[in-house]
């Protein structure tokens, strides 16, 4: 067996030389001898010397011996290995070896453990070792073969790189790429189930199979949307949205929150409970206590299903939705991560204990109401709401958007990006 350096093809590239110029000189040495021989006899004869043809017999066996030894000598350091039985090197297989099949199959060999290391790290730095390697293979079926190879496997060299740096820095932009090179792949390719496990190992999600934008669903006889930003993938933030006294569809579903959150750098899936007419459960629901079980009940199944980061689950409402707000943080403590009540407070159960470890940001309009309507259900109940949970609150905010009023507070999000950071960052 051909072991450590008789396995390096360039090592094998300098013992062929040299044995090329071993062959040469003991073809050359003979050559020079019989030319040497020949001259000086022809010399003593000629000048009929016989000192001189007796000097010329004397070095004619000098050089014979010399000759015999230098075209022997290959044969006796072989001779001398093979006793010593020097295993860390074998020089005799090494010279046997070093022909240019030898060297080629050496190449070959070491280009495929180069592959093989690609392979396991799937690393650039490794496919440049491979490929240069195989560069160096003369054409031939072998070369090609090779180079197929490593291409099927240079598509994952991306991949891998941005998992690297999503492990340092995750990001919006590396996280979408990333996403749609692995849903790139064949659903044969053994290489994407090791990468979704890796994003899974990680926390930065997989590809969820949905349409972006709102989909209409029932849980029961309750209505409810879940607006899916673009690159959804499991482990993303969940919102809880509560509406307002408004019964129109369309206003519920064009709530822009959802696909703000996404430009924002903070791309969250929404779930949007929609309390209509007909339905016999009307605006009471939220907040006397009608809705709101039903409400975490539908939260917790829409969170296993497209398996939601369980420590990022938000609330937020507009108007009654504000109330019920208040009212699920009270009635659920540890489970939600931020709270943002809009345009109205609490009336029905607050419990600010229930508050510990909650980041809330509470916003109402400076024009929201006018006269009692503005001083205790605005001015004097959300500040008094606010007060009550900030000794337990993880943070708590209240801004008064100037020259704002009671409806139009919930648009004023949707260019904040200092709220999507406050709602579903750390």
């Amino acid at each position: 067996m051909i072991i450590n350096v008789c396995d390096n093809p360039d090592v094998l590239s300098v013992l062929r030389l040299v044995k090329i110029v071993v062959t040469i000189i003991r073809i050359i040495v003979p050559i020079i001898l019989i030319v040497s021989l020949s001259i000086n006899y022809l010399n003593a004869v000629h000048n009929n010397d016989s000192d001189a043809l007796h000097k010329a017999n004397k070095g004619a066996v000098i050089k014979v011996i010399a000759t015999i030894l230098v075209f022997l000598l290959p044969t006796f350091v072989k001779l001398i290995m093979n006793i010593a039985s020097y295993n860390s090197t074998n020089y005799t297989a090494c010279m046997d070896y070093a022909t240019e099949e030898g060297i080629k199959n050496a190449r070959i060999s070491q280009a495929n453990n180069l592959i093989d290391q690609f392979k396991n790290t799937l690393t650039r730095n490794d496919y440049n070792n491979a490929i240069n390697y195989v560069n160096k293979i003369k054409d031939g079926t072998e070369k090609r073969e090779l180079e197929e190879e490593l291409n099927n496997y240079k598509k994952y060299v991306e991949i891998q790189e941005l998992i690297n740096t999503l492990k340092i820095k995750p990001n919006k932009n590396d996280r979408k790429k990333l996403s749609q090179l692995i849903d790139n792949l064949s659903d044969d390719d053994p290489y994407k189930e090791k990468f979704t496990n890796l994003l899974k190992e990680l926390g930065l999600g997989v590809p969820l199979d949905v349409p972006e934008g709102y989909q209409e669903f029932y849980w029961g006889n309750l209505k409810y949307y879940i607006h899916f930003p673009k690159d959804a993938t499991t482990n993303m933030p969940l919102l809880l949205w509560l509406h307002g006294d408004n019964f129109i569809e369309l206003w519920a579903k064009n709530t822009r929150i959802s696909s703000y959150s996404y430009e924002a750098g903070y791309p969250t899936i929404v779930l949007l409970p929609f309390v209509g007419p007909g339905m016999g459960t009307e605006t009471k629901g939220w907040y006397e206590g009608g809705l709101l079980p039903t409400v975490k009940e539908l939260t917790d199944y829409v969170i296993e299903k497209y398996e939601c980061d369980k420590d990022n689950i938000n609330i937020g409402g507009h108007s009654r939705g504000a109330i019920g707000t208040w009212m699920m943080v009270s009635q659920y403590p540890n489970f939600f991560h931020a709270a943002s009540p809009i345009s109205c407070c609490s009336f029905y159960g607050m419990k600010p204990e229930n508050y510990k470890g909650v980041k809330v940001w509470a916003f109402r309009g400076s024009n929201a109401g006018i006269g009692s309507n503005n001083d205790n259900i605005y001015g004097g109940c959300m500040q008094s709401d606010v007060n009550a949970v900030k000794p337990y609150a993880k943070e708590v905010r209240y801004t008064i958007l100037p020259n704002t009023t009671h409806g139009d507070a919930t648009n004023h999000l949707s260019d904040n990006k200092e709220w999507y950071e406050f709602m579903f960052g750390d």
